[in-house]
């Protein structure tokens, strides 16, 4: 028995593969300028997040709880302004969380991923927009979860701000 090789199914082929790799570079590029917009929003939030940098560590060197109320505060709690690694919730997150082992200062804000989630957690300070892994501490502009923790940091910043100004407003006596 002879075997022909027929040449247009190569072309075929060929072309499919051609078409294929067209397409995968087009998505990447396509998913590369959203994860830029997307950064590029946050970043123009970078005033009101240095403003609620600021004024979480003053409440912390003040002496105000920004924090877990229990082992495992609800993620409904509203008096919780920290970020943590059960609800996931947008917060600041505590400077011990990044490796400064013995700093209870903020110098970002972000999302908790809790190891369930992905070993990156999301911060920003409105200069930096990436990850940072939750045992390594080693900063990243791309993870896997990055572009649903960007989401959820924007979807939630204005509701986020409102809520911690409220609490520092009503615990303090409102605002000057």
């Amino acid at each position: 028995m002879k075997l022909y090789i027929n040449a247009s199914r190569l072309d075929n082929i060929a072309n499919w593969k051609a078409r294929t790799d067209a397409k995968a570079v087009a998505d990447a590029s396509e998913k590369a300028r959203k994860l830029e917009g997307m950064a590029e929003r946050i970043r123009a939030l970078k005033p009101r997040i240095q403003e609620i940098l600021e004024t979480a560590n003053a409440a912390r060197e003040a002496g105000i709880e920004l924090g877990k109320k229990g082992m495992y505060s609800r993620g409904t709690d509203p008096d919780v302004f920290e970020t943590e690694g059960i609800y996931h919730r947008v917060g600041v997150m505590p400077n011990w969380k990044l490796g400064r082992r013995g700093d209870k200062g903020y110098s970002y804000m972000g999302v908790e991923n809790g190891g369930a989630n992905g070993v990156y957690n999301f911060i920003t300070d409105g200069v930096f927009v990436g990850g940072i892994h939750e045992d390594r501490y080693n900063k990243v502009t791309e993870y896997p979860d990055f572009e649903y923790d960007m989401n959820k940091f924007l979807n939630n910043f204005d509701d986020y701000e409102t809520r911690f100004y409220n609490y520092i407003d009503n615990l303090t006596g409102g605002a000057n």
